[in-house]
C-alpha cells in the first residue's frame, strides 16, 4: 500500500503584519485602586531624588515605592496635611522638599525631614489676606533657574512665587485668564500655555511679557489658540498641543514652527488634541491624548504608532485618556490615565509579544506549541491550527488537513540528515519544507497506536538506535513511547505482542513528557508519574530514579517536564510540583534549587550557562553561579494564562516561549538585570505609638530614654521591576541577619540600655546580597541602676553596710566583754567583800565559841546571815538584770514594786508607787535597765535604814522623750553637804557614790533633795535612745 502524499495547496493565507508600524510593541503594568492608589484618575507623577514616585490625583496625593502606597489627603481640621485633594502638579526643589499644587487649595510645602507636625506648610488663598496666593487654581509649576516657583492658575494668569519669603507676584496684575501649563526652555525663558491667546514667554528676571498681537481679536482663525500642555524636549525644542486636534513644536535651532496634523498617509493624533509629552531613551517622543490613547512618534521617520486600551489584550494602556506622561531615571514611562496608572517598564521591553493573525472562525486564538527555524531563516510556528511561518514581518498560515480534518502541529523535528517531521496529533509525519508536502511514515496504518492517536498527541521524539538499527522514538503522549525501525520501515508500539516493549524495557508510565538524547548519546525519559528514567544499553531496560522522601539526594519530584545537559555534563531538568533540579549522572544525586518555582515546563540553556524555564504562565532564570532565581513578567499572563510548553532556542541564542494566539522572543544578553541593589531608607521611627522621624534626618545617632526601648523602625527600598526583599539585624542584639521577606518594619521590645547599631539591606535577587547598607545607631540611655556609677556607689555603700555592720559587731562584741567586765567587777567587789567578810566573821565567831561568849558569838552569826543573804540578794539582781525577757518597763515595774513593798510593810513603812501609762510600752536595754533598778534599789534601801520614816513614794513618768524616777520619804532627811565632806575622809557613804556611778553609766542626770527635818528625795532623769 502507498502513503498518501498530500502537498498543501488548500487555503494559502498570506498575511501581512507589520508589527512596528501596525501596533507598538510597549507592554504596560496596571496600577490602580485596586492595588492601592487612592484614586482611578491621575493628574501628574514625579519621581523624588530618593527614588519615590509621587502620583497625584483627584483624590489625593500618593507615594508609591513600587510595593505600597502612602497616601496624604486634606483634612479641614489638621493643619499637618495638604491643602487640596485635587493634586495637579508635583516638584521637587534643589533642597528636596516636595511642592504640591492642587486645584481646590493652593499649593503646599512638604518636608519629609520635619518633625511630623511641621512637615506641612499650607498656602491657601484668603479674601482677608493680599498677600496670601491669588487663587487656589493651580494646574501647573516650574522652577526657573533662580529658585523661582511659576505658578500656572485659574483666574490669575501666572504667579511667580518666592519660597524664601513666602511673597506671590502675578505676571500679569489684574489679570483673570488662565494658564493651562508652564514650562522653561533652553534660554531660561518661561513659557505658559492660555485658554485664548495662544503662549506667552516671560523673562524671569525683568518680568516682561511677550505676547503675540495676533491673538488680540479672538474670532481670528489661528492655530493652537488654545495651548493645553507644554514640553521642552532633550534638544530645547518645545512642543505644544492645542484644542485644533494638532501637535507643534517650536524649533530652537531655526526659531520657527512645525506642525504634525492629521494626514491621510500618516493619521497621527486624527480628531483629537494633545494632552501630555515625554521622550523615551530611544528619542521617541509620547504623546498622551484626550480620547484616543498613546502615540509615539518616531522623530527619525516621523511617523506615529498608536497604543490603544483593549479590554480583549493585556498590556495596552489602561484607558485612552492619558492625562500626564513621566520618564523616571531608570527609563521606565509612566502614563497617568482616568483608570490609574500604565507603566511601560523598560525590563519588559525585552520580551517581545508576537501576535498570530487571527483566522477565520478561531476565536480565542491559535494554541502554539512548538517553533523551528528553517536554513532561509524563516520561524516556523506549530500551532493548533496547522502551521505559521515568519518571514520579516510577514505570516504566512499553512492549514493542515488529513483524512479531511485539520490536524493540531505539536512538534517539530529535524533528524541528523536533515529530515524534518511533524508531530501532530493524528500521527508522525515526513515533511517536505520546500514543497510543503507530509505524507504519514511508511506501514503507519498498520499500528494501532501510531495511526490516527487516540486522544492524545506526539509531544516529543528523539533519534536513536534499538537493536542496532536506527530508530524514531516517540512519545503518544499517554500510550508509553512507541519507536520507528527506520530499517524495516515499522512501528514497534505496547500493541507489539511479539516485541512487548512495555515489560521488556521496564516501562512503568504511559505519560511520557520529554525523550532527550545528552551529547554523550544516553537516552533519558522524563515522566509524569514515575521520574527520569534512563537507557541502559547492556540491558535494554530503562533505570528509574524516584522521589524518596527519606533521601534529600533523590529528585524532588517524579512529574518531570523537560531537560537539558549543560556543558559539564550535568543534566537540569523541571518538574511540576518541585521545582528545578540538577542531576549528575556520575554519581546519581540530585541537588534541589529550593528558591524555584514549583510549577515549571519547558526548559533551555543558553550559552552562559544560565537556566531559562516556563512556568506559571512566565518566564524564569536561574544562575547557576549566582545561585540565584528569578521570575520576569511577561505579556498577556493574566487573560490567556500566559506561556505554556517547552522554551526552543535558535542558532542565535533567540529564546521562544509560546501561548494562546500570541508567542514571545528575547534574547537572553538583553535581559540584564540592574546590578545596582536598591538602596534602603528610613521612613520612620515609631516610639510607642509617637512618629519621631525627624530624628532620622537630623541626627547621627538617635538617643533614647531608658522607658523608649519599645520602637519600631520603618524602612523601604524604591523598586519598580520586581520584589524587593529585605535582611536586617539589629548589632548589640542579633545574631545574624533577619530574613524579614517584603516586610518593611523591624520592631524591636524592652531593649536593655546601651549603644545599637541597626543594619538594613534589600535585595530583588533572592540570596544576593551586596554590601550596600543603610545604618543607624541607637543609644538608649541605661537607667541609673544599671550604670556603672550606680553600681560604684551601690557597692561603695554596700562596703560601708557591711564595715557599718562588722563595726557594729566589734561594738557591740566590745560592749557585751565592758558588760561582762563590769558583771565580773561587781561579783567581785560585792561578792568578794562579803565572801571576805563572811570569812572574818567566821573566825571571829570560831574564837567567840572557844571563849564561851555566846552573846558575842549570836551576833556574829546573825551578821553572816544577813551579810550572805545580802549576797544573795545581788546575785538575783545581777542575773534579773542580764535577762532580756526583762527589757520590758512593765517587768521591771513589777520587780521594782516585789522588793520594795514587802520591806516596807515589814518595817511598818507605807509604800506607794505611781507611773504613767505610757512608761509601761518602754523598753530599756540592759546596761539602763540594770542601773535604773540598782540605783531605785539603793534608794530605797537607804530609805528603810536611815531616814527614820513613816512612808516612801516611788513616781515614774515621761515627758519629751525622758523618763523621771523620783524617791522621796518624808524621813529626818540629812544633811548632804556635810555627807559629802565625810565620804572624802571615810570609806562610808558608797551607796551615794554608787547611785552616781551608775547613772553617769546610762547617761542620766542624778539629783539628790535633803535637809535635816525634812526627808530626802532621789530624782533621776535619762533620755530614751
Amino acid at each position: 500500500m502507498h502513503p498518501r502524499i498530500y502537498c498543501i495547496v488548500f487555503q494559502l493565507l498570506l498575511i501581512i503584519s507589520n508589527v512596528c508600524g501596525q501596533a507598538n510593541t510597549q507592554y504596560f503594568t496596571h496600577i490602580s485602586t485596586q492595588n492601592g492608589l487612592s484614586h482611578n484618575k491621575v493628574n501628574c507623577i514625579m519621581q523624588d531624588r530618593q527614588g519615590f514616585t509621587w502620583i497625584g490625583t483627584d483624590d489625593g496625593l500618593n507615594r508609591y515605592d513600587g510595593q505600597r502606597f502612602e497616601i496624604f489627603r486634606h483634612s479641614p481640621d489638621n493643619i499637618s496635611s495638604i491643602s487640596g485633594n485635587i493634586i495637579t502638579d508635583v516638584l521637587e526643589d534643589s533642597s528636596g522638599v516636595i511642592w504640591i499644587s492642587s486645584a481646590d487649595g493652593g499649593i503646599t510645602r512638604f518636608d519629609h525631614r520635619a518633625r511630623p507636625s511641621e512637615r506641612f506648610r499650607l498656602y491657601r488663598h484668603s479674601p482677608t489676606d493680599t498677600s496670601s496666593i491669588p487663587v487656589n487654581t493651580v494646574n501647573a509649576m516650574l522652577f526657573d533657574r533662580r529658585g523661582y516657583l511659576w505658578l500656572a492658575t485659574s483666574g490669575a494668569s501666572l504667579v511667580r512665587f518666592d519660597t524664601r519669603t513666602a511673597e506671590f507676584q502675578p505676571a500679569e496684575p489684574g489679570s483673570k485668564r488662565t494658564c493651562t501649563d508652564v514650562c522653561m526652555d533652553g534660554k531660561g525663558m518661561i513659557w505658559s500655555g492660555r485658554q485664548g491667546g495662544s503662549y506667552m514667554i516671560i523673562d524671569p528676571v525683568t518680568l516682561r511679557v511677550t505676547n503675540d498681537d495676533r491673538y488680540l481679536n479672538p474670532y481670528r482663525k489661528l492655530p493652537h489658540v488654545t495651548v493645553t500642555t507644554l514640553y521642552k524636549d532633550n534638544r530645547d525644542n518645545i512642543w505644544f498641543g492645542s484644542w485644533d486636534n494638532a501637535v507643534y513644536k517650536y524649533s530652537a535651532s531655526t526659531s520657527e514652527e512645525e506642525v504634525w496634523a492629521n494626514q491621510e498617509n500618516n493619521p497621527g493624533l486624527g480628531k483629537d488634541e494633545a494632552t501630555a509629552f515625554t521622550e523615551d531613551n530611544s528619542g521617541n517622543l509620547w504623546i498622551g491624548t484626550k480620547k484616543s490613547g498613546l502615540l509615539l512618534l518616531d522623530l527619525q521617520s516621523n511617523k506615529f504608532y498608536r497604543n490603544q486600551h483593549s479590554s480583549s489584550r493585556e498590556g495596552t494602556v489602561a484607558s485612552n485618556t492619558i492625562n500626564c506622561l513621566y520618564r523616571d531615571r531608570n527609563n521606565n514611562i509612566w502614563v497617568g490615565t482616568d483608570k490609574g496608572v500604565s507603566v511601560s517598564m523598560s525590563g519588559n521591553r525585552n520580551f517581545m509579544q508576537v501576535f498570530l493573525p487571527a483566522l477565520p472562525g478561531v476565536y480565542s486564538g491559535s494554541v502554539v506549541n512548538d517553533f523551528t527555524t528553517g536554513a532561509d531563516g524563516k520561524l516556523w510556528i506549530a500551532t493548533s491550527d496547522g502551521v505559521f511561518i515568519r518571514e520579516g514581518e510577514q505570516f504566512s498560515h499553512f492549514p493542515i488537513k488529513y483524512g479531511g480534518k485539520a490536524v493540531n502541529v505539536t512538534r517539530f523535528f529535524k533528524d541528523q540528515h536533515g529530515n524534518m517531521y511533524l508531530g501532530a496529533d493524528y500521527s508522525l509525519f515526513t515533511f517536505d519544507p520546500v514543497n510543503m508536502r507530509f505524507e504519514l511514515l511508511p506501514n503507519t496504518a498498520e499500528d494501532v497506536v501510531m495511526n490516527r492517536i487516540i486522544a492524545s498527541r506526539v509531544v516529543s521524539m528523539a533519534e536513536d538506535s534499538v537493536n542496532g538499527r536506527p530508530a524514531l522514538v516517540v512519545s503518544p503522549y499517554g500510550h508509553f513511547i512507541t519507536y520507528y525501525d527506520l530499517v524495516n520501515k515499522r512501528w514497534i508500539s505496547r500493541a507489539d505482542s511479539i516485541n512487548r516493549i512495555i515489560s521488556r524495557f521496564d516501562l512503568r508510565d504511559n505519560l511520557v513528557k520529554k525523550i532527550y538524547k545528552d551529547p554523550s548519546g544516553r537516552l533519558w525519559l522524563g515522566t509524569a508519574k514515575a521520574g527520569l528514567a534512563a537507557w541502559d544499553r547492556k540491558t535494554h531496560r530503562f533505570r528509574y530514579y524516584m522521589n524518596d522522601p527519606a533521601d534529600p539526594g533523590s529528585i524532588s519530584n517524579n512529574h518531570v517536564g523537560d531537560m537539558e545537559s549543560d556543558a559539564g555534563g550535568k543534566i537540569w531538568l523541571t518538574t511540576f510540583g518541585g521545582g528545578l533540579n540538577c542531576f549528575t549522572p556520575a554519581t546519581g544525586r540530585f541537588d534541589h534549587i529550593t528558591t524555584s518555582a514549583n510549577l515549571l515546563e519547558g526548559l533551555a540553556i543558553d550559552k552562559s550557562g544560565k537556566i531559562w524555564m516556563i512556568g506559571n504562565g512566565t518566564v524564569h532564570r536561574y544562575d547557576p553561579v549566582l545561585k540565584s532565581f528569578m521570575s520576569f513578567n511577561v505579556p498577556d499572563m493574566e487573560k490567556s494564562g500566559g506561556l505554556k510548553g517547552d522554551l526552543y532556542r535558535d542558532e542565535e541564542g533567540w529564546l521562544y516561549g509560546g501561548g494562546l494566539g500570541f508567542y514571545i522572543r528575547f534574547h537572553p544578553d538583553s535581559v540584564t538585570l540592574h546590578r545596582e541593589q536598591p538602596e534602603v531608607l528610613l521612613t520612620n521611627l515609631l516610639v510607642y505609638d509617637s512618629s519621631y522621624s525627624e530624628r532620622l534626618y537630623k541626627e547621627t545617632k538617635v538617643k533614647l530614654k531608658h522607658d523608649e526601648n519599645f520602637f519600631s523602625i520603618h524602612y523601604s527600598a524604591p523598586w519598580y521591576e520586581g520584589k524587593v526583599y529585605y535582611q536586617y539585624m539589629l548589632e548589640g542584639l542579633d545574631q545574624k541577619w533577619i530574613d524579614a521577606g517584603d516586610q518593611t518594619i523591624a520592631p524591636y521590645t524592652h531593649l536593655n540600655g546601651g549603644h545599637y547599631t541597626f543594619r538594613v539591606r534589600a535585595s530583588t535577587v533572592p540570596g544576593i546580597w551586596s554590601g550596600r547598607q543603610t545604618v543607624l545607631d541607637i543609644y538608649i540611655v541605661p537607667p541609673f541602676w544599671t550604670t556603672w556609677w550606680f553600681y560604684t556607689i551601690l557597692v561603695v555603700c554596700l562596703a560601708a553596710i557591711m564595715y557599718g555592720i562588722y563595726r557594729y559587731r566589734i561594738n557591740e562584741l566590745v560592749k557585751r566583754q565592758g558588760i561582762r567586765n563590769r558583771i565580773a567587777q561587781d561579783l567581785h567587789d560585792n561578792m568578794g567583800s562579803t565572801l571576805s567578810s563572811i570569812s572574818v566573821y567566821s573566825q571571829v565567831a570560831k574564837i567567840y565559841k572557844e571563849q564561851h561568849k555566846q552573846h558575842e558569838l549570836d551576833e556574829t552569826l546573825e551578821k553572816i546571815s544577813v551579810t550572805s543573804g545580802e549576797m544573795i540578794s545581788e546575785m538575783n539582781d545581777i542575773v534579773w538584770a542580764i535577762n532580756p525577757r526583762n527589757d520590758h518597763m512593765e517587768k521591771i515595774i513589777q520587780r521594782m514594786e516585789s522588793f520594795a513593798r514587802p520591806l516596807m510593810k515589814a518595817s511598818g513603812i507605807g509604800f506607794r508607787l505611781d507611773y504613767d501609762e505610757s512608761v509601761l510600752r518602754l523598753n530599756l536595754g540592759m546596761e539602763k535597765r540594770k542601773n535604773f533598778y540598782l540605783i531605785f534599789k539603793e534608794a530605797v534601801t537607804n530609805a528603810l535604814k536611815y531616814a527614820e520614816c513613816s512612808e516612801v513614794a516611788v513616781d515614774i513618768t515621761m515627758r519629751q522623750e525622758k523618763v523621771d524616777l523620783k524617791i522621796s520619804d518624808n524621813g529626818k532627811g540629812f544633811d548632804p553637804v556635810a555627807v559629802i565632806q565625810t565620804h572624802e575622809h571615810t570609806l562610808s557613804g558608797n551607796g551615794l557614790r554608787n547611785m552616781q556611778m551608775r547613772a553617769k553609766e546610762m547617761g542620766a542626770t542624778l539629783a539628790l533633795d535633803a535637809a535635816p527635818g525634812r526627808g530626802t528625795s532621789v530624782s533621776l532623769r535619762f533620755g530614751l535612745p
